[in-house]
């Protein structure tokens, strides 16, 4: 399981993608039983390919280490 460290590091990150208006986001959707994976989209800011690109990596970072910590 990642430490307190990993997920201070990972928001010191996050915070670092530019966000000019202060209010970037994730919205996530699902539809109850549809057995499909939820749906994520970036809101709130005009989005570059930067800031998505910066914004999935360091998701997905954060997510692998949740996955291994529920295997562990």
């Amino acid at each position: 399981m990642a430490n307190s460290d990993f997920w201070r590091h990972l928001a010191v990150d996050f915070q670092a993608i530019p966000d000019f208006s202060g209010m970037l986001r994730a919205d996530g959707y699902y539809i109850v039983g549809s057995g499909e994976p939820w749906n994520w989209q970036l809101k709130g800011v005009t989005t570059s390919d930067f800031i998505y690109s910066a914004f999935e990596t360091l998701a997905r970072r954060g997510a692998a280490e949740i996955v291994i910590s529920a295997v562990v």
